[in-house]
């Protein structure tokens, strides 16, 4: 049987999807909640109020030193590991004599942080509880703006022995309701908590050209953590944390824990960690509303209006002082490109495109009448065409052209 993210709740064996692992991994990325569409509209907000895991990170610093192992040159610059505390084991709480029956469980994970510029090892210690979140989301134009507090309850402990089940120190052997919650609670942590592990060090293996040869490696995926950054210049820390970095832990549990809104509308698994209810929205609509402006409507019309008048005017310009208008019909082009000199030119080229040479292409011309050609005696016609620069005069009104 399976419940939620877990199988076999009697023997209450955890067995995280991957589906979780991956969005553990999307939050963890991108530093932020994985959205939904939204269930109301697209200008609508409502709250809900749910149960679900959180963290409580506390950090604490105490005077170290770079540890030294195989060869000098070694520190640690990241490290996580389990905390370890002694619960009693249900239902056994204890002996006749009144001794406690405790086993070790563990207490929330500790990271421990070195940094090049100090002699202290900064540490945190995360510990789960079960929390109620209340979370009031806010979609304008389909863009969520999501706000949610969280309030603690009791600490999540688990078993880190192999002979007794994960979460049987959560409550009676029996399965709950209650069992079932935590240990989901548990699941999604642990999700979070595999992409926080590992270590990472600094090894300085020699020198190349009389500086240190740095290297840094590990197993951790915390250098894909948004908020954390890289540097592979000696003279920086090779890796940085945000100042807040126990609010940002906190932070990712919780927007892991929002986001399995999207997956559970995109799991093609059949576990159902959650129970969908109702809650109230308010959803907002606008009705269409046009308003008129004649300040921008004269501004659009005005400028193209203005512009016309413009051309229109040089139009007139040229037309009062050539005294001559055109077309751009083929007759136009025929007409005004008859020019002895110019048809010399063009030779060999009649078939355009690449029988067109580079100089051709580069030649400039100019329209106007032409000048030292031969008239017949007593014509006072002046022919008028394309012609290179020397070749043409401008056009005056007062002359007659053929």
């Amino acid at each position: 049987m399976e419940v939620g993210f877990y199988v076999n709740p009697l023997g209450i064996q955890l067995n995280i999807p991957n589906e979780l692992e991956k969005l553990a991994m999307r939050v963890f990325t991108s530093g932020d909640i994985v959205y939904w569409p939204s269930p109301c509209g697209s200008n609508c907000s409502y709250t809900v109020d749910f149960d679900g895991p959180a963290y409580r990170c506390v950090d604490t610093e105490m005077p170290t030193t770079p540890t030294e192992l195989d060869h000098p040159g070694f520190m640690s610059l990241y490290n996580t590991s389990l905390g370890i505390v002694q619960v009693p084991v249900p239902p056994y709480d204890s002996l006749e004599n009144g001794t406690n029956v405790t086993q070790d469980a563990s207490d929330g994970i500790w990271i421990q942080r070195n940094f090049l510029d100090d002699n202290f090892t900064h540490a945190t210690h995360c510990k789960l509880y079960a929390a109620t979140y209340t979370t009031t989301v806010n979609y304008t134009d389909n863009i969520p703006d999501i706000n949610t507090t969280v309030v603690l309850h009791q600490q999540i402990f688990s078993s880190i022995t192999e002979e007794i089940p994960d979460v049987s120190v959560l409550d009676h052997m029996e399965p709950s309701n209650t069992t079932y919650a935590l240990a989901n609670f548990y699941a999604i942590e642990q999700a979070v908590e595999q992409v926080l592990q590992g270590s990472i060090v600094l090894l300085d293996d020699g020198l190349v050209d009389d500086s240190p040869l740095i290297q840094v490696s590990g197993t951790s995926l915390v250098t894909l953590w948004s908020f954390v950054g890289t540097s592979n210049t000696s003279s920086d820390d090779p890796i940085t944390f945000p100042p807040d970095f126990s609010q940002r832990l906190e932070q990712v549990l919780m927007n892991t824990t929002i986001s399995i809104t999207n997956l559970l509308q995109n799991s093609s698994s059949g576990a159902s960690p959650a129970t969908y209810t109702s809650t109230n929205a308010t959803i907002l609509t606008y009705p269409s509303l046009f308003v008129y402006s004649p300040g921008t409507l004269w501004t659009i019309y005005g400028a193209a209006l203005a512009l016309g008048c413009i051309c229109v005017a040089i139009g007139l310009y040229l037309l009062f002082k050539t005294g001559l208008s055109g077309d751009m019909s083929f007759s136009q082009i025929m007409v005004t490109t008859r020019n002895a000199r110019l048809d010399r030119l063009c030779y060999g080229a009649a078939l355009g495109h690449d029988f067109i040479s580079k100089e051709l292409r580069l030649t400039r011309l100019k329209y106007g009448e032409a000048i030292d050609m031969e008239y017949p005696e007593g014509d006072v016609k002046r022919h008028v065409c394309f012609g290179l620069d020397k070749e043409v005069a401008p056009i005056s009104k007062d002359k007659i052209y053929v």
